[in-house]
């Protein structure tokens, strides 16, 4: 069986909200870059900041298809957080 992508949506809903910290201090949308290492977090965050006044125009993508890419601002999204502060 293959893996399964994982995705935390507190966790997107922060990097959403700082997304939009970002953008009302004044830092333009295409030097802004979100990524994570799970496909399904990725597509999590691109239907939310997609909502965003100006979300079209930020990347959003894995950390592998980021690479060799620059951002002013890079906002990564490691999803495998919970309260007792372990991994998984």
């Amino acid at each position: 069986p293959g893996t399964r992508s994982l995705q935390n949506q507190g966790e997107a809903r922060a990097v959403t909200a700082h997304v939009v910290r970002l953008l009302r201090e004044g830092v333009p949308p295409e030097s802004i870059a979100v990524q994570s290492p799970y496909s399904a977090q990725v597509q999590l965050l691109r239907a939310a900041i997609a909502k965003i006044e100006g979300g079209e125009r930020i990347e959003v993508a894995s950390v592998d298809s980021f690479q060799g890419r620059e951002a002013d601002a890079v906002i990564i999204s490691m999803v495998r957080s919970n309260p007792s502060r372990s991994v998984g």
